[in-house]
């Protein structure tokens, strides 16, 4: 299993799945602030006054680790924010589940329409354990960072 979690294609997969999956929900949010500020306001967990900050806020932050994941670009930390991401989303979800709310996740916006129930829950928590994975076992394999650091050798050691 361990060789499997250091093999650097596996990594690279992984990272470009997380990344992916957080670049297409960061669109439609960025694109409709107002909708994504009305599906927050539905968990019923923040107060009126975090919620446009949110809104503008984690879609944009999505975003960036999104496309830092994909790329390979400062790995551990990208996938240190996802993981934090998928954290509190997770505990809104459990929220939502607690106080029987029957609403939609929030996770792409009018998009793609998932409930906020239990099989949105285990999969926040698969891209969890994704996102501790590349956290552990980063690969400098197949990423712009690593391009990056090896021409910077490169010209360093002429």
């Amino acid at each position: 299993m361990i060789k499997l979690l250091k093999n650097p294609y596996f990594i690279f997969i992984i990272r470009f799945i997380l990344g992916a999956v957080f670049i297409l929900a960061s669109v439609s949010k960025i694109a409709n602030p107002n909708a994504f500020a009305g599906e927050i306001e539905n968990y019923n967990i923040l107060p009126q006054l975090l919620i446009n900050p949110m809104a503008m806020a984690i879609p944009w932050i999505e975003l960036i680790v999104g496309i830092f994941l994909v790329a390979g670009i400062r790995q551990r930390s990208s996938a240190a924010v996802s993981a934090i991401l998928y954290f509190v989303f997770i505990v809104a979800i459990a929220g939502a589940l607690i106080q029987g709310l029957d609403i939609n996740c929030g996770c792409h916006t009018k998009v793609l329409s998932d409930e906020a129930g239990i099989q949105k829950f285990f999969e926040n928590i698969g891209m969890l354990i994704l996102s501790a994975i590349v956290f552990l076992y980063p690969s400098r394999k197949l990423s712009l960072e690593n391009i990056i650091i090896r021409d910077a050798e490169l010209e360093y050691d002429e």
